[in-house]
């Protein structure tokens, strides 16, 4: 299955995928972004001779509305400070913060990772502060997936959502949807959002019982009682009557 991710891209003082110059442009010959560092082709360019250039690194994030937990990391919804989340902001106010933090799935950020001690507290009872630990370090985006992000950034299409591959897990635990990753470079699954259809893909939406959507929305209205001045509930009306007058 596949799930909407949001992509975030922030500026590092490490090295980097990718690098940004804001003041570059076809004036001068020069891509905004590009880039350095870790990765192996024709355009890649050492990172001192970018930051030379005026070029600064840049990390991208993906980020998803699952729960937060321990050790993970996140970014706030205006995608401008990334910190990692501890027990501790459970007990903070009345919880409302997780509206406005997003957890992040998957980066290019190879700094950032989870470090968590193995033994439980009354294990380490007589110990040392040098408890045994274990260390996740999150999955990252394909090296094609930023070479088509670096190509439409510089045309001026800025990808900021994508479609991530998740699975369903059927352990014999409570079913949940658990991020693919490839064992073998840890990375994700990522394909483009679709936004256009052919007029055959449209079809599905009126077949020989009528239009389906409007059927979705009288069935909300009348068997569940949602107001049909809601917006999402006009937005269906919108899009039915579309769908009578064009398919």
């Amino acid at each position: 299955m596949w799930i909407k991710s949001k992509v975030v891209m922030l500026a590092t003082n490490q090295k980097a995928n990718v690098y940004l110059n804001e003041y570059a442009n076809d004036k001068n010959k020069a891509d905004k972004l590009v880039f350095g560092g870790n990765i192996k082709n024709e355009l890649t360019s050492s990172s001192k001779d970018l930051e030379d250039r005026g070029y600064k690194a840049q990390h991208l994030y993906f980020l998803s509305d699952e729960e937060i937990k321990d050790c993970d990391w996140m970014i706030n919804t205006n995608g401008d400070t990334l910190i990692q989340f501890k027990d501790k902001f459970k007990h903070e106010g009345d919880g409302s913060w997780r509206e406005f933090w997003r957890k992040v799935i998957a980066t290019t950020d190879s700094y950032i990772a989870c470090v968590k001690d193995t033994l439980s507290i009354p294990q380490r009872k007589g110990l040392t502060n040098h408890y045994p630990t274990e260390k996740w370090i999150l999955p990252q985006p394909s090296q094609s997936f930023l070479q088509v992000f670096v190509r439409e950034y510089n045309k001026g299409n800025v990808i900021k959502e994508v479609l991530v591959e998740y699975s369903r897990t059927m352990d014999g635990t409570p079913t949940y949807n658990r991020l693919s990753v490839n064992p073998k470079d840890n990375t994700i699954t990522i394909k483009k959002i679709k936004d256009s259809w052919s007029r055959g893909e449209l079809q599905f939406f009126k077949g020989s019982s009528g239009n389906h959507i409007e059927c979705i929305r009288q069935r909300l209205i009348h068997v569940y009682g949602e107001n049909e001045n809601y917006d999402y509930i006009l937005k269906l009306k919108e899009l039915s009557n579309w769908i009578e007058e064009n398919l």
